[in-house]
């Protein structure tokens, strides 16, 4: 499974690599390859180095067909985006990472921005980032800010931006990870108020000026809408 997760991390990996990153010896690296590449889930690209496989892209879609379509998300999502006019995201955390698992893009615009379909972000900052890390205890946070490295200062900056998102049940952010792009995020929990993951709008900066609460507005109903349950 490590090995899995390494191949979704890393657009292409040799057997050296993949072993230290996992803590295994080459020798078992070489034969956990070995299946992997006969399984379907890995292939090799080029000599000495490999890459996800075809399976993983069944894997994918079935995890779509019954996590975000057979569900409310995916349906919620195109809402989202064809009322408001702008791209929504569901974001889920995984490790110290979020990672985009469904996106609705503008039926009007298009966005540049760090976030599709399968693409991740370190959790530390952003609308998303902020709104995940607001449901996380303190110490949870604190040893994420530790293994990315970041000083006193800008712990206490996310910190703070965390207190006020929980307090107000979203996040804001402009032009912190995509410069020029706004964001808004709201969480959704299951019934014992567990994260699942986070609803996300972005808009271009100057398209957000006179509509800032309408789109809050929407990702909140959005957000509130999947909560609750297994939707």
């Amino acid at each position: 499974m490590r090995f899995l997760q390494c191949l979704a991390d890393r657009p292409t990996v040799t057997v050296e690599e993949i072993s230290q990153q996992c803590g295994v010896p080459v020798s078992t690296g070489y034969r956990l390859i070995r299946m992997l590449v006969d399984s379907g889930f890995a292939q090799r690209v080029s000599p000495g180095r490999y890459s996800a496989g075809a399976v993983s892209v069944k894997l994918a879609q079935r995890y779509r067909d019954q996590a975000l379509t057979t569900g409310a998300i995916t349906g919620s999502l195109r809402r989202l985006s064809e009322q408001s006019g702008e791209f929504a995201a569901y974001m889920v955390p995984h490790d110290d990472e979020i990672l985009c698992v469904d996106a609705a893009e503008s039926p009007r615009y298009a966005l540049r921005c760090c976030y599709t379909i399968g693409a991740s972000q370190p959790l530390l900052r952003g609308a998303t980032a902020t709104a995940i890390l607001s449901h996380m205890s303190s110490t949870r946070r604190t040893q994420i800010f530790s293994r990315h490295g970041l000083d006193r200062k800008q712990s206490q900056e996310i910190e703070d931006s965390c207190r006020t998102a929980e307090r107000v049940g979203y996040a804001i952010s402009a032009g912190v990870l995509d410069e020029g792009v706004w964001g808004v995020s709201a969480p959704v929990v299951d019934g014992r108020e567990v994260l699942q993951g986070v609803v996300t709008l972005m808009a271009p900066v100057p398209r957000v000026t006179d509509r800032k609460q309408h789109y809050i507005r929407l990702v909140l109903e959005t957000s509130q809408a999947l909560s609750g349950g297994n939707k």
